[in-house]
């Protein structure tokens, strides 16, 4: 059974690679783009079984991204989460209606990365558990 894959598109190489260790560490298979662009292109190419989406990146940002992931037959229906610490103008009623499928605020809580990504793509096996602080 091939792992089960999470893109994380963020232009913050520090969120990349919290996110990213700790994604890892539950028993995913982690990869990653630097901007909008680049995350449809690795998706359309990886067909990842989610996606962490910054809002915020130079070339194209999560909106655009999402919206052409979502045209395309083979990566329409990946969920994608928005990443944000722009919660006033990017409230989770807004991220809804956009298409995403969850809102995870920056700076993100570890706790609730892991709660997401495993209910929007459950882990075959797990290698350890993170405990975080709520």
């Amino acid at each position: 059974m091939p792992p089960v894959t999470v893109l994380i598109v963020d232009d913050d190489p520090d969120h990349q690679t919290v996110c990213g260790v700790l994604l890892q560490h539950a028993g995913y298979r982690v990869l990653q783009a630097r901007d909008g662009a680049e995350g449809v292109l690795m998706a359309r190419d990886s067909r990842p079984d989610v996606v962490l989406m910054d809002m915020r990146m130079p070339r194209m940002d999560g909106i655009a991204a999402r919206r052409e992931l979502a045209q395309s037959p083979e990566t329409s229906g990946i969920p994608v989460v928005a990443l944000t610490a722009d919660v006033l103008k990017w409230p989770e009623a807004r991220v809804l209606e956009e298409g995403f499928s969850a809102l995870l605020p920056k700076p993100c809580n570890l706790h609730r990365i892991l709660t997401v990504v495993r209910r929007l793509a459950p882990a075959p096996s797990s290698q350890g558990e993170l405990v975080a602080a709520g």
